[in-house]
């Protein structure tokens, strides 16, 4: 869905351990694949970044494929929306952010297990943060601070913001059944040319 070019600088969101970089480098020859965590280190040490995914410290208009996987549902109160915001600011004309999986229902819904709110992650320490549109769930099972499922209305009231500078558009693959683990839902956006420059007083959720 990235369609990334030996040329292509990317960034993996939220990358934690996962394979992607090295999948990515071997099978496309990408130019350079950056990581990115709340957990690595804070700053940029080389092709890994440490510190919120909503303020990376890079230039802007300098990355041409942003990829999150299994991570935009853990993005706290309105972080995931203010994720977007940085990928606008980081992006070239052109360039793509491909969140997968994304999770639908229908309704806003969190699922939350309030027993590991303190030792999920090492650099955060506070009480989760949740979306004021969302019924909370708890759900020990889980083993997470904050799992969202989206509904199609509140997806597309948050999206709505950046019309003017992402085509965003969700992908729903309908074999997704036939592949064990495969996600049903992703979301696609390409970053158009315009200014960056995104308000989000109209829409703070």
């Amino acid at each position: 869905m990235l369609e990334p070019s030996q040329e292509s600088t990317i960034i993996d969101v939220a990358s934690s351990n996962s394979p992607f970089p090295e999948i990515v480098s071997a099978t496309r020859r990408v130019k350079r694949v950056i990581r990115q965590d709340l957990e690595y280190p804070e700053g940029v040490h080389e092709d890994r970044i440490g510190g919120n995914a909503n303020r990376i410290p890079l230039p802007e208009a300098t990355i041409d494929c942003i990829s999150l996987h299994c991570s935009w549902e853990h993005f706290e109160g309105n972080s995931d929306i203010l994720f977007l915001k940085e990928a606008c600011r980081l992006l070239k004309p052109g360039g793509k952010v491909c969140i997968i999986p994304i999770y639908m229902a229908d309704r806003q819904a969190i699922y939350t297990s309030p027993s590991i709110w303190k030792t999920k992650f090492q650099s955060v320490k506070e009480n989760p943060e949740f979306d004021p549109r969302a019924t909370i769930y708890v759900d020990e099972k889980r083993k997470q601070r904050h799992a969202k499922m989206y509904s199609p209305e509140c997806l597309a009231e948050s999206l709505q913001i950046f019309e003017p500078f992402l085509d965003c558009r969700v992908v729903h693959f309908i074999n997704s059944n036939e592949i064990p683990g495969c996600p049903a839902f992703a979301l696609d956006c390409v970053r158009k040319s315009t200014n960056w420059t995104v308000n989000l007083s109209r829409n703070s959720q």
